[in-house]
């Protein structure tokens, strides 16, 4: 199994689906105490760390700040968000994405289908 770079990363099947992550996470620790995803990904530390910002969606009131904590339900990265390899299918997957129209403003993810 060989963990895709942020170059190679794969775009969305669909509007609502979590971004994938470019690198290897298996190593990090989430739990009440901790959660290392982030040391680089919380408002305060992304532009440091080069990475993608929590998404206000990720906070209590919606509105994100430096000092907001994430809200519970989202703080699990896990549970949504999964490492993008480049492996095989462990099952059979016949599943073909509509064709997705994308946003510039969104680096290549797609948006919502075509009509």
């Amino acid at each position: 199994m060989r963990y895709l770079d942020e170059q190679e990363r794969y775009g969305r099947d669909c509007e609502e689906q979590p971004p994938l992550v470019p690198h290897a996470t298996q190593k990090y620790g989430i739990h009440l105490e901790e959660n290392r995803c982030l040391d680089c990904h919380s408002w305060a530390e992304y532009e440091e760390a080069g990475a993608t910002k929590v998404s206000e969606s990720h906070f209590p009131d919606g509105i994100g700040s430096d000092t907001a904590p994430i809200a519970g339900k989202r703080y699990f990265c896990h549970q949504c968000h999964v490492a993008q390899v480049d492996a095989e299918p462990l099952i059979e997957n016949t599943y073909e994405a509509r064709r997705l129209r994308t946003s510039p403003s969104n680096r290549g993810s797609p948006l919502r289908p075509l009509q």
